[in-house]
């Protein structure tokens, strides 16, 4: 990667303009709709003295001429205005027209940047940047901004910003489990029972959504306690799909199923060989919002608490949530 020294400044995508004046048109004509619907106001105007012989339908064309005027230059302005520079060690957000917010963001406090799009965004290239500290914590989110995949590229470029591509499974197996990454000899099947057991599978789900709700982790498919390999092999041969893909479409349908579809751009599948054997890093990103696992069951919320997966209570999920999440 190239490293670029000048600042650069970024906006969010055109696309913010066209979506704000039409949702800012129909909140507007919704209201003056409502409002004559209650207030005659031809008749008002006929009944003023001075600008009564101005016929009402040539004031109400000029009165709309001037609003669609002043709201495409709001718009405008509060799209340009809002900027976001990569400059001097820091991430700089500035934002307003007439009151200014100014956030400043040093590297140094800077752990994982990351962007997710939706369909929209894919196909007009924008999507939302979310910035963290090492802890997890919510330090910025900007939507709608454009090339976010190069915003990304230039933080960690002038950071040194550690990315789930940058995580070497191989260094990963040599560690000793904690609060960050854990091991399973496989998925889904029973090396004991030499069939397919579904409590497996929910130990891997909970273990993932555990990492969304604390601070992220690495999750090694394949490998035992004792960092030797085992492999996927087992798993991929009970699927319909008989290679990597197929496992990777299986772990994706029991992610949406026991925790959510939403929830699949926090995670990162990578294949890897270890000991001639296939294995599988599940790379987690901390989420933005509580994650719960289901089942038949019910809802049940998980959090890392050292190298182990801790199911809280109601009451102790809603205290560590209004914690954890209240950015």
């Amino acid at each position: 990667m190239r490293v670029m020294q000048r600042a650069l400044v970024f906006r969010k995508s055109p696309i913010v303009i066209v979506r704000n004046f039409i949702a800012l048109q129909f909140a507007s004509a919704g209201l003056y709709m409502l409002a004559g619907s209650l207030v005659y106001y031809a008749r008002i105007w006929r009944a003023q003295p001075l600008i009564g012989t101005i016929p009402f339908e040539l004031a109400q064309a000029v009165f709309v001429f001037f609003a669609e005027v002043a709201l495409i230059l709001y718009i405008f302005f509060s799209w340009h205005r809002q900027t976001v520079r990569v400059s001097g060690g820091q991430l700089i957000y500035d934002q307003g027209i007439l009151v200014r917010s100014h956030t400043a963001v040093p590297f140094a406090r800077i752990a994982t940047v990351s962007f997710t799009q939706s369909v929209l965004g894919r196909l007009a290239r924008y999507g939302t940047i979310v910035v963290r500290d090492a802890s997890g914590a919510l330090l910025v989110r900007l939507s709608s901004m454009s090339e976010p995949q190069e915003f990304v590229d230039l933080l960690t470029e002038r950071k040194g910003i550690r990315t789930d591509e940058d995580t070497e499974p191989l260094r990963l197996v040599t560690e000793a489990e904690h609060e960050q990454l854990e091991r399973k000899s496989t998925l889904r099947w029973d090396l004991r029972a030499g069939s397919v057991n579904k409590a497996l599978e929910k130990a891997a789900l909970k273990t993932v959504a555990a990492f969304m709700n604390t601070k992220g982790g690495n999750l090694l498919l394949g490998v035992d306690d004792e960092g030797q390999a085992v492999g996927v092999h087992h798993d991929i041969a009970t699927l319909a799909r008989k290679d990597v893909d197929g496992f990777e479409n299986h772990f994706s349908n029991l992610l949406a199923a026991m925790v959510g579809p939403s929830f699949r751009q926090f995670v990162t599948l990578r294949s890897f060989t270890y000991n001639e054997k296939a294995c599988m890093l599940v790379a987690v990103a901390p989420a933005d919002r509580p994650v719960y696992l289901r089942d038949q069951e019910g809802e049940e919320f998980f959090i890392r608490t050292g190298n182990g997966t801790t199911s809280l209570k109601m009451s102790e999920a809603n205290a560590y949530i209004s914690t954890r999440f209240s950015s």
